[in-house]
């Protein structure tokens, strides 16, 4: 729904932005190079079994999104046959090479926790590592308040 609704994406782009759900996924459920608006499009997403708007979500999501970071800059820890390698290429082709930004999206089904050690505390922290390591990308918290209302 995000892809299609929010990104307006093709079905197809879609499908192939979500190939790496599951094991082995390191952080990354959706990844998309949008070529025309230069930019990678990065989601870890997390929901409850019963979608219930209140739930809160931790700090987790957030680490999610640390580790895809660190896993796409350094292709060295990526074996072959690793279902992230073509991930890792496109990271290193269209960030590294051809400079396109790249927007990391923590998507959940409920709201944020907040104070100290939560999701938003984490969240903080990580836009600051983002600000001084990491020109160009950025990190949204993507909740249940948002998920209908907000284009990406």
């Amino acid at each position: 729904m995000v892809g299609t609704h929010i990104l307006n994406l093709r079905e197809n782009d879609v499908r192939s932005a979500c190939r790496f759900q599951g094991a082995g996924e390191r952080g990354i459920d959706f990844f998309y190079v949008d070529s025309q608006k230069k930019e990678i499009i990065i989601i870890q997403a997390e929901a409850t079994s019963d979608l219930n708007p209140n739930s809160s979500f931790g700090a987790s999501i957030i680490r999610k999104l640390r580790s895809a970071l660190s896993t796409l800059n350094n292709p060295s820890t990526i074996k072959e046959g690793d279902p992230l390698i073509d991930a890792v290429q496109d990271y290193t082709e269209y960030h590294q090479h051809q400079k396109f930004s790249v927007r990391l999206i923590a998507l959940i089904s409920g709201r944020p926790s907040e104070g100290r050690g939560s999701m938003v505390a984490e969240a903080n922290a990580f836009k600051n590592d983002l600000i001084r390591n990491y020109p160009n990308h950025t990190l949204k918290i993507v909740d249940s308040g948002e998920l209908f209302i907000v284009k990406l």
